[in-house]
């Protein structure tokens, strides 16, 4: 009669443990998607400025054909059937700009900037917990190549 008494007060509690856990499991699992996401993001804008910067070392390349290839590529970023915000990325900052008579070896750095807020899964509220930024930047820089004259090594030397 004692074990039967007992088993009746603690009836309702493993309802209620998982009633308290459940709000704190779903909001780290909507946390772990949304930096998964994030992750993803920083990853693709710094391969799309490596590849600018390589367009950008290129003997042949042009400042429109280097935004061109940084174009193609941020177009990519989206899923299917999401479309892009007009306006979501910062235009590429290229230095120094490119031109005909460039020195082989000069360095071309290239910087593509986004705006992270406006993406798809902003819809998800984890700001409290974890701070998310408000842009993702992606830096490369290649050595000019070419046949032309070269650059002198940094340093004067």
């Amino acid at each position: 009669m004692v074990h039967i008494a007992k088993y009746k007060r603690r009836r309702g509690t493993a309802a209620v443990e998982a009633a308290l856990m459940m709000p704190l499991v779903v909001l780290m699992t909507f946390a772990l998607i949304k930096y998964g996401w994030l992750f993803v993001k920083v990853q693709q804008v710094n391969n799309a400025a490596r590849h600018g910067a390589r367009v950008a070392a290129r003997a042949d390349s042009n400042d429109g054909l280097v935004r061109d290839e940084i174009d193609l590529l941020m177009k990519k970023m989206w899923p299917a059937g999401v479309e892009e915000p007009p306006g979501w990325y910062d235009e590429p900052t290229i230095t120094p700009g490119i031109t005909d008579d460039m020195v082989t070896g000069t360095i071309v750095t290239v910087t593509i900037t986004i705006d992270y807020a406006g993406t798809p899964l902003d819809i998800i509220p984890v700001p409290l917990l974890m701070p998310v930024p408000a842009k993702i930047a992606g830096t490369a820089s290649m050595a000019r190549e070419g046949v032309g004259p070269v650059a002198p090594p940094p340093g004067g030397g």
